[in-house]
Formats: structure tokens, sequence, C-alpha cells
């Protein structure tokens, strides 16, 4: 977010935001009970929710939200694709 969002107190606020919110998004996705989805990296329904679900999050309350219209739908992407690839480490089934 760094090259989309100079204000350096803003940034560390939306970042922060938008980490506990897309950690959110997946802990919904892959945990039953807390308990991760057994194999749930392999499902691509399961990622590929996780795609649109981040991306929409980024659109409505980052870019639209604090009008960061230099994010775009790749940046998008490759936020979604990272944090999904940390998913993958973190809630290991």
């Amino acid at each position: 977010m760094k090259e989309k969002i100079f204000d350096e107190k803003l940034n560390t606020d939306i970042s922060a935001e938008v980490a506990i919110h897309i950690d959110e998004i997946i802990r919904n996705a892959v945990l039953d009970m807390d308990k991760p989805i057994i194999d749930w990296q392999n499902k691509s329904n399961i990622t590929g929710k996780l795609l649109i679900d981040i991306g929409d999050y980024l659109i409505d309350e980052v870019r639209d939200k604090y009008k960061v219209s230099s994010l775009t739908f790749g940046d998008m992407d490759a936020i979604a694709d990272k944090c999904i690839s940390v998913a993958k480490l973190r809630y290991k089934g």
C-alpha cells in the first residue's frame, strides 16, 4: 500500500484494517469450528471464492472508501494471491 497511499499514518491505519479484515475473510472460508478444512488449499471452490471475496473487499473498503483510484485490479489480484499464499502456510489442515 506504500506505493498507493503516501500519508504514512493513513497508510498504517488502512493497512492494519485491511490485514484484520482479510484474515477474517480467510478464517471464515477455511476454518470449521476453528480447525482448518482438510485440504482446503487444493480446493478451487474455496481458493476461488477467497480471490473474489478479497477483491470485492479491496474494491469496496479500500479503493472506493478511501478514494485510492491508483489501486488497480492487478494490484488487488496480487494482494489477494499473496494473502492466500500466507494463509496456506498459516492455516494448514
